[in-house]
């Protein structure tokens, strides 16, 4: 248990000295303002690209030889979204090993989305077990954690409630801000 403890504790601290090295100022945060900054600090474009996959796959990030792909079901709510596009922002930034997508996906799907390389990483809820899917799941909590002290919480979120009448009420209590 101590071990585990030990090996966890140093995880985090390689996951936070890789958030560090963005040098991204979180009180700026917005998930378009986030991806253009990794964008510029890496010299390397990430493309987003909304798919309607099935309900059981959220997203997947495919590195192609000049771009990163980043697709996110088109069907998930705007919390997920942010959520699942940092995910697999975790991959890519510690370079995680891919898998055969194409393998995973199928062919037609594949087809669909029109890329030749064959490997990345796919979040869904079948495959979410891995040493790398956790170690992405960590980095996320990481970066909200930053978001939060930032008071940025609506970038991640959205609106804290979807009544116009409610918001002057719910603003007033500072859940969201």
């Amino acid at each position: 248990m101590r071990d585990t403890v030990i090996t966890l504790k140093r995880a985090e601290r390689e996951l936070q000295a890789v958030i560090e090295r963005l040098h991204y100022d979180f009180t700026a945060f917005e998930i378009q303002h986030f991806l253009q900054h990794l964008q510029q600090q890496r010299q390397r474009p990430i493309q987003v690209v909304d798919f309607p996959f099935t309900a059981e796959i959220y997203g997947l990030w495919v590195p192609a030889p000049t771009t990163d792909y980043i697709f996110v079901n088109a069907h998930l709510l705007p919390a997920h979204r942010v959520h699942t596009m940092l995910h697999e922002i975790a991959h890519l930034l510690l370079n995680h090993r891919g898998v055969d997508i194409r393998s995973v996906l199928g062919e037609p799907v594949w087809q669909a989305l029109g890329l030749s390389s064959g490997t990345g990483h796919l979040r869904s809820v079948a495959l979410n077990d891995s040493p790398e899917d956790e170690e992405a799941e960590v980095f996320v909590l990481l970066i909200q954690q930053r978001v939060a002290r930032a008071r940025r919480l609506q970038e991640l979120y959205g609106e804290s409630t979807s009544l116009a009448a409610m918001r002057p009420y719910v603003h007033g209590l500072d859940l969201n801000s």
